[in-house]
C-alpha cells in the first residue's frame, strides 16, 4: 500500500511538472506577442500622422482635379459649338467712335474682374483646410479659445535687449515690449487661465503643446510663464522637449545640466534649475539628448518632480513636443493638470488638430482651451481686437521701452546663468 502511494506520488509530481511546463511555454509565447503588440502601438503616432497628411493631400488633388475637369468639359463644349451659315446682305461700314462705348466697355472690364476675383477667393478659400480664425476652433474643437497672439515683429530698435532675449526670432515681448498688443494679448490668455482656475479647482501644472512642429508652442509657454510671473507667483518653467529643445536659447542659458540629468540621477534640482532668470521666473532646461525620450518621461522619476515642484512653486508651466509627432506630449499629459493647444493660424491644418485633441481626449486628459498663434492683423475676423488696442497704446514717445524698464527698474537676483 505505500509503495502504490509513492508511486502515485511520483506520477502526480510528474504531471504537474509537465503541465508547469506547458505553462511556462504559452505564457513565454504570449509574453513576445504582447512585446511585439507593443512596438506595433509605439508606431501607431507617426502612422497617424503620415496618414493624416496623405488624406489632406489626396483631398486637395480631388478637388483641384474635379475643377480641372469642370473647365475642360466646358472648353470642349464651347469649341464644340458651330457657326450658322450667314449671308453678307450689306458690306460693313468703316469703325468709328460711338459715344459713350468706351464708359461702357471699362465699366464692364471692371465689373468682370471683380466677379473673377471674388470667384477666385471663393475658391481659394474652398480650397484652405487650414485654422483661421476663432470661429474655426470653437466649431471644429468644440472648445474655447483662451488667447489670440498677433504675429510677433522682430525688435529691432533695440540690439542689446533682442541680442540678450530674443533667441532666433522668439522675443519675449511681454518683458521687452510691454505695449506691445502681442503682450496684452498674453494678458489676455493669463486673464482667461486664472478665471478657470478655482480653490475647488486649483490648476498647477500645465503643458503646452500643438499638432505640429513650429506653430509658436514654445513662445507662448515662456511668454505665458512671464506673465505668471510678473503677478507675484512663483513660476517654474520646464522644457521638457527633448528632442528639439528652445527654451534655453529664448532665455540666452546654457542646455545642461537639465531635466534628462534629472531623470537619470545625475543631478540635483538645486544643480538644474536656473533661479530668477526673471523675477519670480526659475528655469529648468531641458539637458543633453537621450536616446529614449519617451521612456525617460514615462517613469516613477518624473511623476514624483512634478509632485516636488508642485509643492514648490504656484505654477508649473511645461513645453512638450508637438502631440502628432511623438508620443512625449501625451505620456507629459498624464502627469499634469491639463494641457493648452496651441494652433498657428493659417498654417495648422484642420484634420491635424482635430487628431491632436482627440488623441488626448481618448487618453483622459483635460484640454483646457486652445491658443490661436500668429494671426495677421489682416485677418477680418480678428482685427477688431487689434484695431481697438492700436487705437489705445499712448505715442510712445515719452514711455521707456520694456528692455529698459527691466533693466532699470525690476531688481533681479540672477538674470542670466
Amino acid at each position: 500500500m505505500k509503495g502504490e502511494i509513492v508511486e502515485l506520488r511520483s506520477q502526480l509530481v510528474a504531471a504537474a511538472g509537465a503541465s508547469l511546463s506547458q505553462v511556462q511555454g504559452s505564457l513565454a509565447q504570449l509574453q513576445s506577442r504582447e512585446d511585439t503588440l507593443q512596438a506595433q502601438r509605439a508606431q501607431f503616432p507617426e502612422l497617424e500622422s503620415q496618414l493624416l497628411d496623405l488624406e489632406a493631400t489626396t483631398r486637395t488633388n480631388l478637388e483641384v482635379h474635379q475643377f480641372i475637369l469642370s473647365q475642360l468639359y466646358q472648353a470642349q463644349i464651347t469649341g464644340g459649338a458651330t457657326a450658322p451659315y450667314v449671308d453678307i446682305l450689306d458690306p460693313a461700314n468703316g469703325a468709328s467712335a460711338v459715344g459713350g462705348g468706351g464708359n461702357v466697355t471699362v465699366l464692364l472690364g471692371a465689373l468682370l474682374g471683380l466677379i473673377m476675383g471674388v470667384g477666385a477667393s471663393f475658391f481659394l478659400e474652398y480650397l484652405d483646410r487650414t485654422v483661421r480664425t476663432s470661429s474655426d476652433v470653437e466649431s471644429l474643437l468644440g472648445m474655447p479659445v483662451l488667447g489670440v497672439i498677433p504675429t510677433l515683429r522682430r525688435l529691432d530698435d533695440d540690439p542689446e535687449g533682442a541680442a540678450a532675449l530674443a533667441g532666433r526670432g522668439r522675443p519675449l515681448v511681454v518683458a521687452m515690449d510691454p505695449l506691445d498688443p502681442a503682450a496684452e494679448a498674453y494678458r489676455n490668455l493669463r486673464m482667461n487661465f486664472l478665471f478657470m482656475s478655482s480653490d475647488d479647482d486649483p490648476i498647477r501644472t500645465v503643458l503646452f503643446s500643438s499638432p505640429g512642429p513650429s506653430e509658436g508652442k514654445s513662445t507662448t509657454a515662456v511668454n505665458f510663464a512671464v506673465m505668471l510671473a510678473q503677478l507675484g507667483q512663483r513660476v517654474l518653467l520646464i522644457d521638457a522637449d527633448l528632442r528639439r529643445p528652445s527654451l534655453h536659447r529664448a532665455l540666452d542659458l546654457l542646455r545642461e545640466p537639465g531635466l534628462t540629468n534629472l531623470l537619470i540621477g545625475e543631478a540635483k534640482p538645486r544643480e538644474a534649475i536656473r533661479p530668477n532668470v526673471l523675477p519670480n521666473l526659475d528655469f529648468l532646461p531641458s539637458g543633453p539628448f537621450p536616446p529614449n525620450p519617451s521612456e525617460l518621461l514615462n517613469t516613477k522619476t518624473m511623476v514624483r518632480l512634478i509632485e516636488e515642484f508642485e509643492g514648490r512653486y504656484d505654477q508649473v508651466i511645461i513645453d512638450s513636443p508637438p502631440v502628432l509627432a511623438v508620443t512625449d506630449a501625451a505620456i507629459l499629459a498624464g502627469h499634469t493638470d491639463g494641457v493648452v493647444m496651441v494652433l498657428r493660424s493659417g498654417e495648422t491644418e484642420q484634420r491635424a488638430a482635430e487628431r491632436s485633441v482627440a488623441q488626448l481626449r481618448r487618453l483622459g486628459v483635460r484640454v483646457f482651451g486652445a491658443v490661436l498663434n500668429a494671426v495677421s492683423a489682416a485677418s477680418p475676423d480678428e482685427s477688431y481686437y487689434l484695431q481697438y488696442y492700436y487705437s489705445y497704446t499712448p505715442a510712445g514717445t515719452e514711455a521707456q521701452s520694456g528692455w529698459q524698464k527691466l533693466r532699470a527698474g525690476m531688481s533681479m537676483v540672477k538674470f542670466f546663468q
